[in-house]
C-alpha cells in the first residue's frame, strides 16, 4: 500500500475538526517504524503560498485594531518562527513594512492574501504572528478571541 493511500485512509472528518489538538497527520517512516507528527496547515486563496506548523493551535486569538490589521481583517496566532515552514517560491513572498518599521507584513504577490508578519526588530525574534483566517485544516470557530487596542493603548481590552 502506498504511504499516500494510508494516510488518506487513516485521515476522516474526525481528525479534522478536532479543535484542542492538531489535525492533519504526517506520516515519517523512521527506522522502520510509523511516526506520526501533527502540524496546522495554512494557505493563501491561490494556493502559492503556504504554512506549515508544527504547533498546537494557540488558547486564544487576537483581533488588533490598528490601522494594518484592522484593513486585512485577519486573526493572529502567535508562533515561534522555527515552528513554521514557508513553503513559496521567492518571488511569491510580497512584503509590506511601515510606521516604525517593526514588522514586515507578508501577503502573496498572485492572490493578495496577507499570511503572517515577521519582526524586522532583531531584540523580538522570537515570535510571528500567523492569520488563523486561512488555516485550512482547523476550525477556529471555538478559540477565544481577544482584543487588542493597537491603535491607541497597545493594551488587550478584555
Amino acid at each position: 500500500m502506498c504511504l499516500r493511500k494510508f494516510i488518506s485512509g487513516i485521515l476522516d472528518s474526525k481528525f479534522h475538526v478536532c479543535a484542542a489538538k492538531v489535525y492533519k497527520k504526517r506520516v515519517n517512516k523512521i527506522r522502520g517504524n510509523l511516526v506520526q507528527n501533527f502540524f496546522i496547515e495554512s494557505s493563501c486563496h491561490c494556493g502559492a503560498l503556504k504554512l506549515q506548523i508544527d504547533a498546537e493551535l494557540p488558547p486564544t486569538l487576537t483581533s488588533c485594531n490598528c490601522s494594518v490589521c484592522r484593513r486585512y481583517g485577519c486573526l493572529f496566532a502567535y508562533y515561534p518562527p522555527e515552528k513554521v515552514k514557508i513553503l513559496a517560491a521567492p518571488d511569491t513572498l510580497q512584503e509590506y513594512v511601515w510606521g516604525d518599521k517593526s514588522l514586515a507584513f507578508v501577503r502573496c504577490s498572485h492572490c493578495g492574501c496577507f499570511s503572517h508578519w515577521r519582526s524586522l526588530d532583531p531584540h523580538q525574534t522570537d515570535r510571528m504572528g500567523v492569520n488563523a483566517r486561512l488555516f485550512i485544516n482547523v476550525e477556529i470557530d471555538k478559540i477565544r478571541i481577544r482584543h487588542f487596542d493597537g491603535a491607541n493603548s497597545w493594551k488587550y481590552l478584555d
